[in-house]
């Protein structure tokens, strides 16, 4: 019987977000079911294919999509991620870098990450352990093997499923040899120390990362401890880790998988085989004649896991959940406004067609991950001041066809390649082929725009943006604590044209009045806003509690255009971030995060707190903040673009 008018909607799935009236309704052939997750540069949707089975589809933020340089990195993840085949990775399914908006999809991975599970349950007993250590590092030799650094490798980028640990998210992920990029990505603790020094990411950087997973998932706690960015790094550096708690037989690879010298650590093969052959059952498994000594691995893995990885369940995760939710919302397929025509023979359509097909080979629901984890799910939609956006669309589409190994580009597509009982498989070739490495970036054209330095940055803003360069303000705290303490300091607020509330605000106030609701705008903040900006007039601190921009002893209205939330107080995150990695400004790396900041309900009819998403980039050594509570067009860009200061000339 079909849903009545009146009847409630199916309950969101805990590991997905509720949709904001802006996001998509179908990407691709993909019928979408909520948020898994939001970055900086992009989201990860839950989605449905034609045969129902979950999906995790990956897009660019709108405001990014004009942009030549991120499609450039879209595509470039798609096409690394499209050469790894492994028990311990999700599914590649397909990808369209030049679809109106660019989209990836994978197979949709249950279970929790690493970082959950050691938060809720504790360490891993020594025989998962054992099948973790196997698990993951087969996982990077198979990227490595497919000519793929991953360069992210950090317990909250694997997930725990109840087949096997899975290593996602490929987001900078570069091609060995690539050394177009000396930015410094990933996050402090994770990265090894020669990445600190700008070095090339090579397949050593993501065996340090191995050697720290395995004494995070033995102990509990990380080789380089708690503490600041800056503490971290200087550990790192110096070799400082501290292995006790981790098993005998995996000391002495794990203790080489961290040493400071990259020629010094395993590579990701020998600590699989190594890991493995502690495993007398599993080195006993059963060999085919003729068989490879990869298939054999692969065998004596699976053999490995279907053992020993028992208690890892799927944290919640019920497709039936995800179905239901796609009927609600109108059927699951490709929809009206998808306009793809899938294939059902291995060929490729020649544009948009209507009607439906069949997508052939692609596996049962695996794979897939997200920054925000299965705590997104405790939003509830609750107020939206405005709300305006347009939906995404596909294009044609090519068909694996069952048994198809090879991934292949036909229409804008890449396609993954169908599950078979024999999957490619990694390790025959010991290094990457000659045609591994992608093709160097374009030179960087000449900057064009408003030139604008703030202490030793160099930005550029388009012509059209306002700059206000507010020049000896006076920042000072409220309350005993903070009297005789002013700090008298510059600050910058620039906004994009089309802002009429911009002209009622007086820059003057760099705290935050009411007027500046009505204004969307971006700040970057020196010492004075640094040392009073936290909530309640404390510091901006390098700690996850410390980072939220908030100088008021009271919220502001919310506002328009931002959509605002509930919180359920049993899961609320409090002022820990959403979100907190590194992210490129100019050539250095700022500590990005992603924080709820609370507001009031604009027409009064709700006297809860709602929340909304406040973006900001910290530069410590530099005492820079920059902060975006509007989701700004262009910014990362923009900071990505800019210039500091040689040493010499900052001294």
């Amino acid at each position: 019987m079909p849903p009545q008018p009146d009847a409630a909607p199916p309950p969101l799935p805990p590991e997905l977000a509720p949709l904001l009236p802006t996001d998509p309704v179908t990407i691709g052939p993909f019928r979408v079911i909520g948020r898994l997750g939001s970055g900086g540069m992009g989201a990860v949707y839950g989605a449905l294919d034609a045969e129902h089975r979950c999906v995790a589809v990956k897009v660019i933020h709108a405001e990014h999509v004009r942009r030549p340089e991120y499609r450039e990195l879209f595509a470039r993840e798609a096409e690394l991620v499209s050469r790894i085949d492994a028990e311990c990775t999700p599914r590649f399914l397909g990808a369209d870098p030049n679809a109106p908006e660019p989209w990836l999809a994978t197979e949709f991975v249950p279970g929790r990450t690493l970082q959950q599970h050691v938060r809720e349950f504790g360490p891993l007993d020594e025989a998962a352990l054992r099948a973790f250590a196997a698990g993951t590092a087969e996982a990077l030799a198979a990227i490595h093997a497919a000519g793929v650094v991953h360069l992210d490798v950090k317990p909250g980028n694997i997930m725990l499923a109840p087949d096997g640990p899975k290593v996602l998210d490929f987001g900078i992920a570069r091609a060995i040899g690539d050394t177009t990029d000396k930015n410094v990505y990933g996050t402090p603790g994770w990265a090894a120390p020669e990445r600190l020094d700008r070095q090339p990411g090579t397949p050593a950087a993501d065996m340090f990362a191995w050697g720290g997973l395995i004494v995070f998932a033995a102990t509990g706690r990380s080789p380089f401890g708690t503490g600041t960015s800056a503490e971290l790094l200087e550990r790192v550096r110096a070799g400082d880790c501290d292995l006790t708690g981790v098993p005998e037989e995996l000391m002495e690879l794990v203790a080489r998988a961290l040493s400071t010298d990259p020629e010094a650590r395993p590579t990701a093969v020998e600590a699989f085989h190594t890991v493995l052959a502690l495993d007398t059952v599993a080195a006993d498994a059963i060999e085919e004649p003729g068989e490879d000594a990869a298939a054999i691995h692969r065998k004596r893995l699976r053999a490995l896991l279907h053992r020993v990885w028992t208690g890892f369940d799927a944290a919640g995760h019920r497709p039936e959940l995800w179905m239901a939710l796609g009927t609600a919302a109108g059927g699951v397929g490709v929809a009206a406004g998808g306009a793809a025509a899938l294939a059902t023979q291995g060929t490729a359509g020649g544009g948009a067609a209507a009607g439906s097909g069949k997508l052939v080979g692609t596996a049962s629901a695996a794979g897939g991950g997200a920054s925000w984890g299965a705590g997104a799910g405790t939003l509830t939609k609750s107020a939206t001041v405005t709300a305006a956006g347009t939906g995404l669309s596909g294009k044609a589409m090519l068909t694996v066809a069952a048994g198809a190994t090879a991934a292949a580009v036909a229409g804008g597509w890449l396609v993954g390649r169908a599950v078979t009982d024999q999957p490619l498989l990694p390790f025959t070739d010991p290094e990457p082929s000659a045609t591994a490495a992608l093709a160097p970036s374009p030179e960087e054209d000449e900057k064009e725009g408003q030139e604008v330095r703030f202490r030793n940055l160099t930005l550029w803003f388009p012509e059209d943006w306002t700059v206000h360069v507010i020049e000896d303000i006076e920042f000072v705290g409220f309350g005993p604590d903070h009297e005789g303490r002013e700090i008298v300091d510059d600050w910058i607020a620039a906004h994009p044209p089309g802002n009429p509330g911009c002209a009622e605000v007086d820059w003057n106030h760099w705290e935050w009045p009411a007027a500046l609701v009505e204004c969307p705008h971006i700040r970057i903040l020196g010492p004075g806003g640094i040392t009073y900006g936290g909530a309640v007039y404390e510091p901006i601190t390098e700690e996850p509690d410390a980072g939220l921009f908030a100088p008021s002893q009271n919220p502001l209205p919310c506002i328009p255009g931002i959509d605002a939330y509930e919180a359920d107080p049993a899961s609320f995150p409090g002022q820990s971030p959403l979100v907190e990695e590194l992210a490129p400004v100019g050539d250095r790396s700022a500590l990005y995060r992603e924080y709820l900041t609370p507001c009031g309900n604009p027409d009064g009819r709700d006297p809860e707190l709602l929340y909304y998403t406040q973006r900001s980039w910290f530069l410590p050594e530099s005492q820079i903040l920059i902060v975006d509570e509007y989701g700004i067009e262009d910014i990362d860009a923009i900071l990505a673009d800019g210039e500091f200061a040689s040493r010499s000339e900052e001294d």
